[in-house]
């Protein structure tokens, strides 16, 4: 999913200096993403799939990397049909730019390897979804808050058949 979203959006920056109403194609492209996948994660999905920081950490270097990407793209196609103050302008553009990417790539692996922010981050990568969900209070979890599920606990209170997580706390127990 990540993956299509970022290839989406450095697709929008690549030909944005060729075709600037593309932008507009790629926020829109960008949304409508974001809706399917947020009717297919509350419609259709049945529990998370595992997720780590990595993840966060991958996506902002790509659009750090994006951004050194525009900067030679407007500079690569525009530069030839430029002339004068605009070819001044856009050579400017390019070169902040490219140092601003560059720094920001220059800040983000300084900040890994010296462990900036670290102190705030949770190692997950040893609890599972059943320890995790003790977390939060029964009114935050979404199978016990959706209108549908908050049904299913009415019939299955009345046909005496049991709920899939306990009713009290809302946990969901490890499968067999």
């Amino acid at each position: 999913v990540l993956r299509s979203v970022l290839k989406l959006f450095s697709m929008g920056i690549f030909f944005l200096p060729l075709f600037p109403l593309g932008a507009v194609f790629t926020v829109i492209g960008l949304v409508l993403h974001y809706w399917a996948c947020k009717y297919q994660l509350l419609r259709l999905c049945k529990r998370p799939y595992r997720q780590s920081h990595e993840m966060a950490f991958g996506a902002i270097k790509v659009v750090a990397l994006n951004t050194l990407l525009l900067s030679l793209t407007q500079y690569l196609f525009l530069r030839p049909s430029l002339r004068g103050t605009g070819e001044d302008a856009s050579r400017w553009f390019a070169e902040v730019s490219v140092w601003a990417s560059v720094v920001s790539l220059i800040l983000q692996s300084l900040a890994r390897r010296f462990g900036w922010g670290e102190s705030r981050q949770i190692a997950l990568d040893d609890i599972d979804y059943y320890s995790a969900q003790r977390a939060w209070p029964k009114h935050q979890k979404y199978h016990t808050t959706h209108p549908f599920y908050l049904k299913l606990e009415v019939v299955s209170a009345r046909s005496k058949s049991p709920l899939p997580w306990d009713p009290r706390t809302g946990n969901i127990p490890p499968p067999d």
